[in-house]
């Protein structure tokens, strides 16, 4: 996990993508699991691999004691790949359950993206 976290934040996706993928096959502990499938969502996204995004995204917001923030970003993430693959419908239902977090950048975040789907859509 260490080893995942250090080469993440020196922005070494694909090393760090490794570890967190190594730490997802032999993590026994719940929390060290959803450490690895947020490094792998996360990951995935900064390289513009957006359908993997979308499955890890999914894992964690399916999954079982996932912290609030974690979840957040997980729809938050989902939404941005959908919109990114052009599926603004899946990308607006994501983006509503974070905008309805008061006060938050990522809720403000949700906002602006749904307003910007509506202005792609032409629905003034």
């Amino acid at each position: 996990m260490k080893a995942a976290t250090i080469t993440y934040n020196e922005k070494k996706y694909d090393e760090a993508l490794k570890h967190y993928e190594k730490l997802d096959e032999i993590a026994d502990f719940r929390d060290n699991i959803i450490e690895a499938q947020a490094g792998q969502m996360r990951c995935h996204f900064y390289k513009s691999e957006y359908e993997s995004t979308i499955t890890y995204s999914r894992k964690i917001i399916e999954g079982d004691k996932v912290p609030n923030e974690l979840l957040n970003e997980a729809h938050l993430l989902h939404g941005r790949s959908s919109m990114a693959l052009n599926d603004l419908q899946t990308a607006t239902s994501e983006f509503a359950v974070v905008a309805k977090i008061p006060n938050s950048e990522n809720g403000a975040e949700a906002k602006y993206s749904l307003a910007l789907i509506q202005y792609k859509l032409g629905e003034l």
